[in-house]
């Protein structure tokens, strides 16, 4: 860990010393990767098909923690294959009497349905979840980020005012009860922290989040490309132009090197590409970040990308 926090901590140096990015050589990066990816989706599948002959052999204890490693591996890559391995996970543990790690299972079950637009879904795996006493604190956690995740998605897509702000208490409830059980360095806390410091106007302390987030995740791994776009954000709010690409486009290459299929950063590149005016560019990225999606299997992203899509599409 003393390793990974000193190397991030030079990178992030380097970065802040660094003049302006040429932001023509991340494109020409960026292409490069989308060549490559192929490469990249070999490679995660290599390691899909290890943990999968490993989860046949294994049983017991071993069974569920081999399975639970699958159900990581697909978490960003296929919808569908993650969605099963976490439900064969839910099985496992009640076999095994661990009502902490079915409560934990079940919880991460209804993150990935509100992820991908299934909210009736989300809620009626929650409702469902009867908490044994004693619950272990990080499972019990994990429970409420998952309430909290669900009523956030809808706070945000809901057009009705008072429904809005029904979820928004809501949220808030659960996302209080979500810190008292996580560690202050969970994801999940430092993103919530950060979007409620930026929602507040406090970019100072939104972006010592981020900073102190940015020490917890190995630059390039899948977990920086979610610490990147949100450094992202912080300097597009602070009109940083230069380093809000730079960021960006860091969280794109990590997204695309680590063969993840759910991508937001992608979207978001396409997005202000389009607004620049750089119609052929955006047109390419949002293609591959569509069918990264499609073979994802998240209707909420489909949702996000086909107007801009069409967007581009009517402007060229």
């Amino acid at each position: 860990m003393r390793y990974l926090i000193t190397t991030t901590l030079l990178f992030l140096s380097a970065v802040l010393w660094a003049q302006t990015p040429d932001i023509e050589s991340r494109y020409k990066e960026i292409d490069q990767a989308i060549a490559e990816s192929p490469h990249y989706v070999a490679q995660r599948e290599a390691k899909i098909t290890s943990a999968r002959h490993a989860f046949e052999q294994a049983s017991g204890r071993q069974k569920y923690e081999e399975g639970y490693k699958l159900y990581e591996l697909y978490r960003p890559f296929v919808s569908d294959s993650a969605i099963w391995f976490i439900r064969q996970c839910i099985t496992l543990a009640e076999q095994l009497g661990d009502l902490s790690a079915s409560v934990r299972c079940r919880s991460q079950l209804a993150i990935r349905c509100t992820n991908i637009g299934m909210y009736d879904e989300a809620l009626n795996i929650l409702d469902s979840i009867r908490l044994p006493d004693p619950v272990e604190q990080t499972a019990l956690g994990t429970y409420y980020e998952a309430y909290n995740n669900v009523y956030s998605e809808l706070s945000y897509y809901t057009h009705l005012n008072d429904m809005q702000k029904s979820y928004l208490d809501k949220a808030y409830y659960y996302e209080r009860l979500m810190y008292e059980k996580l560690p202050p360095t969970y994801e999940t806390c430092l993103l919530k922290r950060e979007q409620r410091a930026q929602g507040e106007g406090d970019l100072k302390t939104a972006m010592a989040i981020n900073d102190e987030w940015l020490k917890t995740v190995e630059a390039g791994s899948h977990p920086y490309a979610l610490t990147a776009l949100y450094r992202y954000i912080e300097y597009k709010l602070q009109g940083d132009s230069a380093q809000m690409m730079f960021w960006l486009t860091e969280s794109v290459l990590a997204d695309i090197r680590n063969a993840a299929m759910d991508q937001g950063s992608m979207w978001e590149l396409a997005n202000e590409l389009m607004l620049k005016g750089d119609l052929e560019r955006a047109s390419h990225y949002i293609s591959y970040t569509s069918d990264c999606a499609n073979r994802y299997g998240s209707r909420q992203r489909n949702w996000q990308i086909a107007p801009l899509l069409s967007q581009i599409a009517k402007n060229r």
